[in-house]
């Protein structure tokens, strides 16, 4: 693997990179790289306290009731010695009957905030990221060949990755996404923490999925009208 992962103790990187033809490319996207593994250490992601309240929204989580047994829509059920393992994230991931959306829509959110730090506090690697950004948006598939939530997902992707304009969405559910866009932006506003990905991720969660996630023709998607 040419990426970079972190066990919230260490940050492990790839023996080498050839992603790009240019060294100096392949230089940028390994700092890229450290810098995101470093960011979720710096910026508290291995740090989340289920209790503790976030900054740029009123709580939701202390509404929830846990489930007394836990059920994974998605992978079945897990082993009686992870449960025991229970750490306050899993705490909270138990809160959604699917895990894997719920997963994904935290990723996306949590991965955002970070960067938008990054960004902010360290000005140095900002040209770096923009560039690896630009280079990663040409790659992603289009929204529209993609299923009606995983395309929405997708617009989130797109905005982590600074996307402002010119996304299609499914023309049904574009409140949804500027709901989403919103969350979105509080997350990444300077002082928000892992606690405010978590009441983000709740809110977009409950928007998801009420989604159907079916193949829509292109004639229903749209551009996403930019802010005024």
């Amino acid at each position: 693997s040419d990426v970079a992962t972190s066990d919230g103790a260490a940050i492990f990187l790839p023996s080498v990179v050839e992603r790009f033809d240019l060294q100096s490319d392949n230089y940028d996207y390994l700092k890229v790289m450290l810098t995101q593994q470093a960011g979720h250490l710096e910026f508290g992601s291995f740090e989340f306290e289920f209790e503790r309240p976030s900054t740029q929204f009123t709580d939701l989580r202390p509404q929830f009731k846990e489930p007394a047994e836990y059920h994974d829509h998605d992978h079945g059920h897990e082993g009686h010695h992870e449960q025991a393992a229970v750490t306050e994230l899993t705490r909270f991931f138990r809160l959604f009957p699917n895990k894997r959306l719920a997963l994904d829509i935290f990723s996306i959110v949590e991965s955002a905030r970070v960067e938008a730090r990054i960004m902010d506090q360290y000005r140095g690697i900002a040209v770096a990221y923009s560039a690896m950004r630009a280079r990663t948006l040409a790659l992603r598939q289009e929204s529209i060949y993609l299923p009606a939530r995983e395309a929405l997902l997708e617009f989130m992707v797109r905005l982590s990755l600074g996307r402002t304009d010119g996304i299609k969405v499914p023309k049904k559910q574009g409140k949804v996404a500027r709901d989403i866009r919103g969350m979105m932006q509080f997350v990444g506003g300077i002082g928000a923490t892992v606690e405010d990905a978590a009441e983000a991720t709740l809110r977009i969660y409950a928007r998801l999925a009420r989604v159907k996630n079916d193949y829509l023709g292109e004639d229903e998607f749209a551009v996403l009208e930019s802010e005024q």
